[in-house]
C-alpha cells in the first residue's frame, strides 16, 4: 500500500510539528527539542559557581564520558557503565575524571569480563579508583539481581566461545 505524496507530506509535517510535551507546535522550524536529547544522552547539570569556564569545560567532559559510557556497543556494558556513570561521575573531581576515561579506553568485552569477575583483572587498571568503583557497583548489583545458583564462580567465563562448539 504506496502512500500518496499528499498523505507522506502530512505525515512529515505532524513530525516536524511535534513536541516533546506533546503539544504541536505552530512553526516547526522554532521546536526546541534539547530537553528529550539531554534526557537521552545524559548531560550533566554543572553548578554555577562564577569560576570562569571551569564549571562549562567540566560539564562538557561529564558529558562526553556519560556518553562513551553509554554507546559502547554491548548493550550489557551500556547498561553497567551507562547508568553508573550517570550517577557517579557528577560527584567526580577532574583526576578521576580522567582515570575513568582510561578505563573507557578498554575493549568492551575485556573490560566487561573484569568487571564481573570472570578474568583476573591487569594491575594497572586495578590501580584506577573509577574502575575499583565501578566494579564495586557492577559486582553489588549482581549480588543483588542474580540468585547464587546462577553465577558463575569467579574466575570462570559466564559464557563459552565459538572455539567450544565441538567440545560440549
Amino acid at each position: 500500500m504506496a502512500l500518496g505524496r499528499l498523505g507522506l507530506t502530512r505525515i512529515l509535517s505532524s513530525l516536524r510539528n511535534f513536541r516533546p510535551d506533546g503539544k504541536i507546535a505552530s512553526d516547526g522550524f522554532r521546536v526546541e527539542r534539547v530537553g528529550s536529547v539531554a534526557a537521552r544522552f545524559g548531560t550533566c547539570p554543572v553548578e554555577n559557581n562564577d569560576d570562569g569556564g571551569e564549571a562549562e569545560e567540566k560539564r562538557k567532559i561529564l558529558n562526553k564520558l556519560i556518553y562513551r559510557a553509554r554507546q559502547r556497543g554491548l548493550l550489557e556494558m551500556d547498561l553497567l557503565l551507562g547508568e553508573w556513570a550517570q550517577e557517579a561521575l557528577p560527584k567526580m573531581d577532574m583526576p578521576t575524571l580522567n582515570e575513568f576515561s582510561v578505563v573507557l579506553d578498554e575493549e568492551s568485552m575485556s573490560l566487561y569480563k573484569w568487571l564481573t569477575g570472570q578474568s583476573p583483572t591487569p594491575e594497572h587498571i586495578l590501580k584506577n579508583q573509577a574502575f575499583v568503583s565501578l566494579q564495586k557497583a557492577v559486582l553489588a548489583r549482581i549480588k543483588q539481581n542474580a540468585p547464587e545458583g546462577t553465577r558463575a564462580n569467579p574466575g570462570v567465563p559466564w559464557l563459552r566461545g565459538w572455539e567450544d562448539r565441538g567440545n560440549q
